[in-house]
């Protein structure tokens, strides 16, 4: 693993064919593995995702005129292995939560390519999508036969140690994302921006905080507690407002449902920090006033550009993942920032009415058996996680109506992978009477 370590730092700071084909080769190593010992390899795909994020756009392999990035030839491998997994607990199968929402929406995705206006970028949003369902249906299969959660959570937190350390070095050298009005440097970690690594700190945090409240050894609660300061600080030095947001809806169900007493406590603390920080001042006044220019009445604007978009091709959509080529067929490659940051509109305007559908009922009927559940679960533990990934759910849904939430790979397998925890410690308990 520290080999690992070492190619992923080099990887940063080089662009030389041998650190491209050693980090190539040692994760096709790495996943080789995965046949040997499935859940362990299920568990490394969630450990190394966030470290190579950065990886998308710097490494491709081209064929025939035809490039193929690292998070296509990591994502199609996932998709393979996890597919031979599911399929060797085939039996399992019919236990799992969910399927038949998750099948009709990706069936209507695959429809989809029908009427793509970019066949390529539709079949790449697909095999992207559908590894999202296996390790939603995988890590259910190993939660209700292995009943091991821990090391699950645990790969979690530690594969934000290197992003975390990298997103100190951005912090430290002043080296992070510029471009936004009044901030030199947003930290983007081992993340292609901001936003997503904003979105995987939050959940970093959720899983940490749960644990700290639950763990009993000193060490382990030192670790967990250095996790936790070391993320909130990097995520607000993010200045990513929808995470900050998501970050305190997660706080306020939180409190208000299990510990109503510290909610006080909670407003004051966040009362604090905003009086210190007039960066943080600046970033909170531009959504309520915000000026002409600002990313606030952008997005209203974007809303706006791609509602029209989808009415022109309501029942077909242009395709799973088109929305960038849709965006610039319409109005010109300069026009500016193509993503439309909303999933449900996102959603609307590729797949038509039909695949948007399908995608509101898939987030409903979710968040819908998390607070059945939760409301019926009994055992303490199992009730507190219950409550953790509901509040985080919601949190990340309310991310999503401002954020290209959808798009983030590391967001969805992070957060699904802990829906599939929360309803396999569910279901273990249903089936045991």
């Amino acid at each position: 693993m520290g080999g690992l370590v070492a190619i992923l730092f080099l990887g940063f700071f080089s662009s030389e064919p041998l650190i491209t084909d050693s980090v190539l080769t040692l994760g096709l190593m790495l996943f080789t593995a995965f046949l040997h010992r499935p859940k362990w390899g299920i568990f490394l795909i969630l450990f190394i995702r966030p470290a190579i994020d950065k990886f998308s756009d710097t490494f491709s392999i081209s064929f025939r005129n035809i490039n193929i990035n690292s998070s296509a030839i990591f994502g199609s491998l996932v998709v393979l292995l996890l597919s031979l997994f599911i399929l060797k607990n085939i039996a399992q199968l019919k236990f799992v939560p969910l399927k038949k929402y998750w099948l009709i929406f990706l069936a209507l995705i695959t429809l989809s390519i029908l009427f793509s206006i970019d066949i390529p970028a539709s079949l790449y949003e697909i095999i992207r999508i559908m590894s999202i369902f296996l390790i939603f249906v995988s890590i259910f299969i190993v939660v209700k036969i292995e009943k091991d959660y821990n090391n699950l959570a645990y790969s979690i937190i530690y594969s934000a140690i290197i992003p975390f350390l990298f997103a100190t070095y951005q912090l430290v050298t002043g080296t992070g994302l510029g471009g936004t009005e009044g901030i030199e440097s947003r930290l983007f970690g081992t993340f292609s921006h901001p936003n997503p690594f904003a979105s995987f700190v939050f959940i970093v945090l959720v899983v940490a905080i749960f644990f700290f409240t639950q763990e009993k050894l000193p060490r382990q609660k030192l670790f967990l507690g250095t996790m936790i300061v070391w993320g909130i600080f990097l995520l607000i030095q993010t200045y990513c407002r929808g995470a900050w947001l998501a970050f305190l809806i997660f706080l306020f169900i939180l409190t208000a449902i299990k510990y109503p007493k510290a909610l006080l406590g909670l407003i004051f603390t966040m009362l604090f920090i905003f009086s210190v920080s007039e960066t943080i001042q600046n970033r909170v006044e531009d959504i309520y006033n915000p000026p002409a220019d600002s990313s606030v009445r952008w997005r209203f604007a974007q809303w706006e550009r791609m509602s029209g978009l989808f009415l022109k091709k309501p029942l077909t959509g242009y395709g799973i993942g088109t929305e960038t080529v849709a965006f610039e067929n319409e109005f010109g490659y300069n026009a500016g920032n193509p993503y439309t940051h909303n999933d449900f509109l996102r959603v609307a305007l590729e797949t038509g009415i039909l695949g948007a559908i399908a995608y509101f009922f898939l987030i409903m009927v979710t968040l819908f058996k998390l607070v059945v559940n939760y409301r019926k679960e009994k055992n303490p533990w199992n009730k507190d996680f219950e409550l953790f990934v509901l509040a985080l759910f919601i949190a990340i849904l309310s991310f999503s109506l401002t954020n290209n939430t959808l798009r983030e790979t590391v967001t969805q397998w992070t957060m699904w992978s802990l829906v599939a925890v929360a309803l396999a410690l569910h279901a273990q308990k249903k089936l045991a009477k």
